[in-house]
């Protein structure tokens, strides 16, 4: 049986989830959305994406239920429009996981009246700041350690560490890695505070796709062959679909609504000296991401 799930947070993450996760009915029922914004623009806002584009599934509204209909399915789906966890009804929707996708609650205080209202378990699309950790999860890297009887709140990490940890496991493991920096050059996103700049003025020209400039000095000595070739055999073995490798001269755009965590840009790999390795990663921080937060939901949902 599917795991009935509800997404809270219709924002960019949250809406992109929900594309993935209704595309796999034999893994999710989506049992519930709750947003603070009204139905009327959660629904638009589902079927319309000026980036991502318009989605295949027809989008109406009833009541107070979204239905979304493709062929002969036609889930109809709860809507509450609540600010705060322990104002949604959970315990009259029978759902065992909630997709916390509001980048409001991030610590386990603020998670618990999930709990409190028979939560089984919770995905949350940022990291979680708390004194008593919780697990990070970067799906394709370490999403093997996961533990069902005590990790009951997991995260998806960030979008950037998804792109950058793949990256890292293949050079770590094979280079080893003594010192390392990196600079993403990311999308404008709603949470950026300029003070008297314009967000879009001074934006990278990146069209939601972003990329990271990976540097590393490595123990062992190493030419842009043996990279691009570590690289290249991981994206076909055990990264596939979780780290890319392209071959071919993409720009940004190219890399919109591509569900790989990191796509390594192959004219780009440098090596300086034998031991400075330089990379270059494309991602599309939102729907790579929303993958991923899938994926780790689908992880944990077979464990409930």
């Amino acid at each position: 049986m599917p795991t009935r799930v509800s997404i809270n947070g219709c924002g960019r993450i949250g809406r992109l989830s929900l594309r993935i996760a209704f595309d796999k009915p034999d893994e999710f029922q989506i049992a519930h959305l709750n947003d603070v914004q009204p139905i009327e623009s959660v629904a638009y806002l589902i079927k319309y994406d000026s980036v991502h584009g318009t989605w295949p599934v027809k989008v109406e509204i009833e009541g107070t239920n979204v239905v979304l209909s493709q062929g002969s399915r036609r889930e109809v789906v709860p809507y509450t429009c609540k600010n705060k966890p322990e104002l949604i009804p959970y315990e009259e929707m029978n759902v065992a996981l909630v997709m916390e996708c509001t980048g409001e609650f991030l610590t386990r205080a603020t998670l618990q009246p999930y709990f409190d209202k028979g939560i089984k378990k919770v995905v949350v699309s940022a990291p979680v700041k708390d004194p008593n950790p919780v697990l990070n999860i970067v799906y394709g890297v370490n999403h093997n350690q996961y533990d069902p009887s005590k990790d009951h709140i997991v995260t998806a990490a960030s979008c950037t560490t998804n792109c950058l940890a793949p990256v890292v496991k293949v050079i770590h493991e094979q280079l080893r890695i003594t010192h390392g920096c990196i600079t993403t050059i990311h999308n404008l996103t709603n949470t950026q505070t300029l003070g008297k700049l314009n967000g879009l003025a001074v934006r990278v020209p990146l069209t939601n796709s972003s990329i990271t400039d990976c540097v590393f000095e490595v123990e062992k000595n190493t030419t842009v062959d043996e990279v691009n070739k570590m690289l290249k055999d991981a994206s076909e073995t055990y990264l596939k679909d979780i780290l890319g490798f392209e071959e071919n001269q993409l720009v940004s755009t190219d890399f919109v609504n591509d569900a790989r965590s990191s796509i390594v840009d192959k004219h780009c790999t440098q090596v300086i000296d034998g031991k400075m390795v330089k990379i270059y990663a494309w991602y599309d921080n939102e729907y790579g991401y929303s993958a991923r937060l899938v994926d780790v939901a689908q992880m944990v949902a077979k464990s409930i």
